[in-house]
């Protein structure tokens, strides 16, 4: 059976940078449709995203819990608003799929930053993409069962039979209505799927 982790990527663009949202797509697996999610500094596939909002931002906290990535010359990040950003890395050791904590750009040693890639599907308008890692990803479940936890195919690192590789992507699409800082409501949602 193939595998399908799908993305799309943004129409629109604030001050360069593409958010994106994330879900995969296995048909027949229990990570059909799963969002792609952040939870205590890693990236899972299910479940809920874990999300902090200090009460001095006021009225620029995004409403709800939506776990949006941002991609740009082979990085990936969250589509988190702080100082700094929050950079999404694979973990050389384990192959896990982490993020920094805001504020910190702290990640473990010789951790791949690079190698991230978001190919737009121009017949789609460009709203439809394919998010990889260089090595591939794949997705584990967390204690036996769903969610899935996601990680980083790399040298070194091998994985257990009941893990899920995935290929492609479809997810729902954003796009910005101002030119400000992002909140949940300058966005437009559209739900796409590839086929």
């Amino acid at each position: 059976m193939k595998t399908a982790a799908a993305i799309l990527a943004l129409a629109g663009a604030v001050t360069a940078q593409n958010y994106m949202r994330v879900m995969s797509i296995r048909s027949g697996s229990p990570i059909m449709y799963a969002p792609m999610v952040a939870r205590g500094e890693k990236i899972y596939l299910g479940g809920e995203t874990a999300s902090y909002c200090p009460e001095t931002v006021g009225e620029n906290c995004p409403a709800g819990n939506t776990t949006t990535f941002v991609y740009g010359q082979g990085h990936l990040s969250m589509g988190a608003i702080v100082p700094g950003g929050q950079a999404v890395y694979v973990d050389s050791q384990t192959g896990a799929v982490g993020y920094t904590i805001a504020h910190s750009a702290a990640i473990p040693q010789g951790a791949y930053q690079a190698g991230w890639n978001v190919t737009q599907n121009v017949a789609a308008g460009g709203i439809l993409g394919r998010l990889d890692f260089e090595g591939g990803l794949i997705a584990c479940p967390v204690d036996g069962t769903y969610p899935y936890q996601v990680f980083g195919q790399v040298e070194g690192v091998s994985f257990a039979a009941d893990c899920l590789a995935l290929m492609r992507c479809s997810a729902t699409a954003l796009r910005h209505q101002h030119g400000s800082i992002p909140k949940s409501s300058d966005f437009d949602e559209k739900h796409v799927q590839l086929a």
